[in-house]
């Protein structure tokens, strides 16, 4: 039987929602770690994961915009730790802003000087990661793989359900008219 050929926005959008999955995976990865380990609050590994956590859940909602995943998949009950998370992402993590988020503790940039045996040093001060957010994370998580499942397998029914591939690694062409539009690897190599 003959394939379904996927279009070029088909293939652009299975590739979006395989991305944001794989983000979606790491980031349970990464909080089950932390929870794992529970590190202390100021820690050098809570600010590791605080980090790896923020920009592996983010990069799905800060691709370009035909790529992005809209934010309108996050369900309400889920929104303020979205959109904490897109925050922190945005003013301490990939930037320092001026305009970061206002804490109980006072303005998330803000620069700390010590003095120590005469000797002055300036911190700047790091977002970290609570525990009490960790669960609320893996409380979104589950939702939004599921979500990303579902699209991927529109187009796996659609076009690759009656394909009969042999055991074998494929690589999806995202060239706008490619020859073939899925290529079989060999060795690292694609075959075409």
């Amino acid at each position: 039987m003959t394939p379904n050929i996927p279009t070029h926005e088909e293939r652009i959008d299975f590739w979006k929602h395989s991305y944001a999955r794989s983000s979606f995976i790491e980031t349970q990865s990464f909080v089950n770690e932390l929870l794992s380990i529970n590190p202390p609050p100021n820690s050098p590994t809570r600010r590791a994961f605080t980090m790896a956590t923020l920009g592996v859940y983010c990069r799905p909602f800060k691709q370009r915009r035909n790529i992005r995943l809209s934010e309108d998949i996050v369900p309400d009950q889920h929104k303020e730790t979205h959109d904490t998370l897109i925050l922190l992402r945005d003013k301490v993590i990939a930037h320092r802003d001026l305009d970061a988020p206002i804490t109980d503790w006072g303005f998330v940039s803000q620069l700390q000087f010590n003095v120590r045996d005469e000797q002055l040093t300036v911190d700047t001060i790091s977002s970290i990661m609570s525990n009490e957010v960790a669960y609320s994370i893996l409380e979104l998580l589950p939702y939004l793989i599921e979500t990303m499942d579902i699209a991927m397998d529109l187009f796996f029914a659609n076009h690759l359900s009656n394909l009969g591939c042999n055991d074998a690694t494929y690589t999806i062409s995202l060239e706008t008219d490619p020859d073939q539009w899925l290529l079989q690897q060999r060795d690292n190599k694609m075959l075409r």
